[in-house]
């Protein structure tokens, strides 16, 4: 493969003749210090008040225009307005994403980030990293959507920022945010397949005391998942019923200072098809519990302190039984200064301890690794001139040493405009499985590596009304990009190990893979209309077979729609993909197809809303993994509260 920049192949230079519809002691000092109530506004404050704000791509609250990175952010108005309830289906619509799902919402899905594959894309709620540490990546149907308030999806290896696994970027949940006064939400919609959704949420406080709860229940019948002819059919109907609460607490001892605590659980009871075991399913739940504080110890300096822990639990109730249960406990202690007005430098230091119980691992098998790691990077805006450079070092006693980072350099043409490019370097840690299972894992499988180079033309005209209202304005992208990643995991038919036990296979580092592509993006809301579209022709190649990374896409288009009009508000969404191979070998094609979603909302009266949801509203029948039946037609009905 050349070293040079390639957009793609084709068929992308032919995209309309062959498009196919289809994260003991020095806590407690930290925190005695925390509570001396030191000055809480320069670099916490320095954000322009009117311009989209995102946290995730430099780890600080910086506006939009002051960055040059492929980052995009998901708003409540959106996620509630749309109808979405599963995190795939909130993620779709956006630039850069392949879905893959074995059946409706309460299925097992994975979300491919920039061809990247599930586990070489970093999944946090508030900053906590939330992972099944045996399979190395999240479990995506068991992320709880509808406790939410706000996604950001950051493009793009950030190992320099955030440590492993951030090869194909990050996504980052927020749990809501809390507002003095008392609010009051409430939401329930009933639908096709005896689908049902409720939830409920009560908040309060004043400036020093703030407090939230959000409970949420999801149900339904379901759907047969699965086609005739593959292994684990079974002619039922695959349903799912799905739980969750969220708690938020944030208290203020003086004006300056802010601690901010969150609980958050989510259980799935999802069925799924196994054959001849009647009543297959899968129990998961995923947990985040964690305290983060922050105080400025003068007037550009502040210092951030995050302590919390991260469960995943997934037990398998069928012919392949087993439970596997994931801790990850974590620390952080990090410094923001600002060195110059619209530049900020952190450092940073981490611990992550990773833990796993699984039964179906040997008994003298205990999988847990520690990683201790330094932060530093540097970034802002001067003038017109935007640079971040980033460097991280992460030492775990499983894996060893990585060094990673990342350098970015723009130039704002206008205030809207600006132009820049990027290097950064990534990896992702071998997931407990990949060390440990049995017959398949082995100790010595080394971290992924990758580098990419990024080129991008950035367009954001887009102000926020004081009232909270949707962003007005303009905002766009073309992004080239190239990613290279080494000693990609793989299953190995003939085992480098000669050890009897691998005599079918095992977990090795072989492949190597290029992932270039380009994206592109262009929106605007004036008014009552607003409106996006977006258009990605990738070049996913596994270059040690020669073939096209499997369930990936060379084409996709995305376009979104809404109009208020009156008392009602109108959306349409409409995704078209590209066909894509279910094998490593693409030996099984996976044609493409065409999505459309439809939502209405009704102004009732101040507090109350009706509306309506359509998900594959013209009913078609198509595959994101082979055997698997989609959601068809599903239509919502419903009606949401809002008092404050």
């Amino acid at each position: 493969m050349s070293d040079r920049l390639v957009v793609c192949r084709p068929p992308c230079a032919d995209f309309r003749r062959a498009w196919s519809p289809r994260v003991g002691l020095l806590t407690l000092s930290v925190a005695a210090a925390l509570s001396a109530g030191w000055p809480m506004t320069g670099a916490a404050q320095s954000v322009t008040a009117l311009r989209p704000i995102v946290v995730t791509a430099t780890r600080t609250a910086q506006p939009v225009v002051n960055q040059i990175s492929d980052v995009e952010s998901l708003s409540s108005s959106v996620l509630r307005d749309r109808g979405l309830y599963d995190l795939s289906g909130a993620l779709g619509g956006l630039s850069g994403i392949d879905l893959s799902s074995n059946g409706g919402p309460g299925a097992t899905s994975t979300v491919l980030l920039r061809g990247a594959s599930a586990g070489q894309t970093l999944t946090l709620v508030d900053g906590f990293r939330l992972s099944s540490v045996s399979l190395g990546q999240p479990t995506y149907e068991a992320l709880p959507l509808m406790l939410t308030d706000r996604i950001e999806v950051l493009r793009g290896p950030a190992s320099g920022l955030y440590g492993a696994d951030a090869i194909g970027g990050v996504v980052q949940l927020f749990t809501p945010e809390i507002k003095p006064g008392t609010q009051i939400e409430a939401e329930a919609a009933f639908g096709g397949e005896s689908t049902r959704r409720l939830a409920g949420a009560l908040s309060g406080g004043n400036n020093s005391l703030l407090g939230s709860i959000r409970l949420s229940r999801e149900s339904s019948d379901g759907f047969n998942a699965t086609r005739p002819g593959y292994f684990g059919f079974n002619a039922d109907a695959d349903g799912y019923q799905r739980d969750g609460i969220v708690a938020n607490l944030v208290v203020r001892p003086s004006a300056r200072t802010e601690w901010r605590g969150v609980f958050l659980q989510n259980e799935l009871d999802a069925d799924y098809d196994d054959g001849a075991f009647a009543g297959a399913k899968v129990l998961s739940r995923v947990q985040v519990t964690g305290l983060t504080g922050e105080t400025e110890m003068d007037d550009g300096t502040l210092l951030t302190l995050r302590l919390g822990r991260t469960t995943d639990r997934s037990e398998s109730v069928s012919s392949f039984a087993g439970v596997y249960d994931s801790t990850q406990d974590q620390f952080s202690l990090r410094g923001t200064k600002v060195v110059s007005p619209g530049v900020e430098m952190q450092l940073g230091y981490e611990v992550l301890h990773q833990d796993l119980e699984a039964s179906t691992y040997a008994p003298t098998v205990a999988p847990t690794r520690k990683v201790n790691s330094w932060l530093f990077s540097i970034g802002g805006r001067e003038g017109a001139h935007i640079v971040q450079l980033t460097a991280r070092r992460d030492d775990s006693d499983q894996y060893g040493t990585e060094t990673h980072g990342s350098f970015s350099y723009g130039y704002a043409l206008t205030h809207a405009w600006r132009v820049g490019g990027s290097w950064a370097s990534g990896f992702r840690a071998p997931g407990f499985n990949d060390l440990y299972y049995p017959n398949y894992g082995r100790p010595g499988i080394t971290p992924e590596k990758a580098k990419s180079l990024e080129l991008g033309l950035y367009l954001d005209s887009r102000t926020r009304d004081k009232d909270g209202a949707r962003a007005q304005g303009w905002h766009g992208k073309a992004v080239l990009y190239r990613n290279r990643v080494r000693d990609l995991i793989v299953y190995a038919a003939d085992c480098p190990d000669p050890a009897p036990q691998f005599a079918f296979g095992c977990a090795a580092n072989v492949n190597r893979a290029t992932i270039q592509g380009l994206g592109l993006s262009l929106g605007n809301r004036d008014g009552a209309l607003g409106w996006r579209i977006n258009a990605d022709f990738a070049d996913p190649q596994d270059d040690t077979l020669g073939l096209r990374l499997p369930r990936r896409a060379t084409r996709q288009l995305s376009v979104a729609l809404d109009y208020d009009w009156r008392q009602f508000t109108f959306g349409a969404d409409l995704k078209l993909v590209g066909s894509r191979y279910d094998d490593a070998g693409n030996a099984r094609r996976l044609a493409g197809y065409a999505l459309l979603n439809l939502s209405a909302q009704l102004k009732l009266a101040k507090s109350w809303r009706a509306f309506a949801s359509v998900i594959n509203a013209a009913d078609r029948d198509y595959s994101t993994a082979a055997g698997f039946v989609p959601q068809g037609r599903l239509v919502m009905v419903g009606v949401r509260y809002n008092l404050r």
